[in-house]
């Protein structure tokens, strides 16, 4: 089984949990019981999000230094593989994240323009903002796998 989809299933046991507190407090006509279950909801989801997109940029990481592997091949002429090598010398946290993902998906294709949603969304989590746009983390988890086996490394 898939880290995105051992995530996804984790999420969806904690999701029940923090569901059915939402569910006993709205039972109970208990505002604030109901009130801090929603919080804790909210804050789980960000979290399982915030951990998927990890696991997908640890995915984007291997595959670039995959292509990277490819394409410094001494076998290629050194005019094919003089930006890669480049590449190559610096230190792969110092490019961009997008910049990775560029070099393995298709900009202008659907599966670009959702890693950089999604994206945007982490770095609003991440850097203490709150969740402006929820995702379905277990929809994610699914997109993101799928998207992580298409990525082109030739």
């Amino acid at each position: 089984m898939s880290i995105f989809r051992e995530l996804a299933d984790q999420y969806a046991i904690t999701d029940s949990a923090f569901a059915a507190l939402e569910s006993h407090a709205f039972a109970q006509d208990d505002d604030s019981a109901y009130d801090a279950a929603v919080r804790q909801r909210e804050r789980n989801s960000s979290a399982y999000f915030l951990y998927v997109f990890t696991r997908f940029e640890n995915a984007v990481n291997e595959a670039v230094e995959r292509l990277l592997t490819v394409h410094c091949s001494d076998a290629l002429p050194w005019p094919e593989r003089r930006v890669w090598e480049t590449l190559r010398k610096s230190r792969l946290s110092d490019v961009a994240f997008l910049i990775r993902v560029q070099l393995l998906l298709d900009k202008s294709r659907a599966h670009y323009a959702y890693v950089y949603r999604l994206y945007e969304s982490r770095n609003g989590i991440g850097h203490g903002g709150d969740w402006t746009q929820p995702y379905d983390v277990a929809d994610v988890a699914t997109r993101l796998e799928i998207i992580a086996g298409a990525f082109h490394l030739t």
